[in-house]
């Protein structure tokens, strides 16, 4: 494996020490922490402490339906557009409905704990839809790495 491609075993939770971490993070070799998710064949986002977006993969982006610097400094439910997340005077953290959400509770077991959770199910409730999809959480550093993955 060359140092610029991810590993792509799914069933294997991968981290990256904070060595790597700066590597990409300071664009050595013209690589970008972004250039770097865009390996992935699914929807990653990199979120710090506060669940805040700070990184984000094409796909993701495209899911979203936002560019990489619109999704930067957004919590995740702003990000996914999650119904509780547009309630006027509360968003994404601040309903009662947010102590159950599955990403929040991934995230920051991941954050709490260090370790890795794979395959979470979660769904995503939408203004008219709901759709199902799996997470996978790691912790790098002071961050989480979250891959989105369709269920089923």
């Amino acid at each position: 494996m060359s140092e610029k491609e991810p590993l792509d075993d799914n069933s294997k939770s991968h981290g990256i020490c904070p060595d790597c971490f700066d590597y990409y993070m300071n664009h050595k070799d013209g690589l970008t922490l972004d250039e770097y998710l865009d390996k992935f064949e699914r929807p990653v986002l990199i979120v710090d402490t506060d669940g805040r977006i700070i990184a984000a993969n094409k796909i993701a982006t495209d899911m979203a339906g936002n560019s990489p610097s619109k999704l930067n400094d957004l919590l995740v439910g702003d990000a996914v557009e999650c119904v509780y997340a547009r309630w006027p005077d509360e968003g994404c953290g601040q309903t009662i409905d947010c102590t159950t959400c599955s990403i929040r509770n991934t995230v920051q077991s991941a954050m709490e704990s260090g370790e890795a959770r794979m395959n979470v199910p979660v769904i995503l409730i939408h203004k008219n839809s709901e759709k199902k999809i799996l997470i996978s959480t790691q912790k790098i550093d002071r961050l989480v790495r979250i891959l989105f993955e369709p269920a089923g």
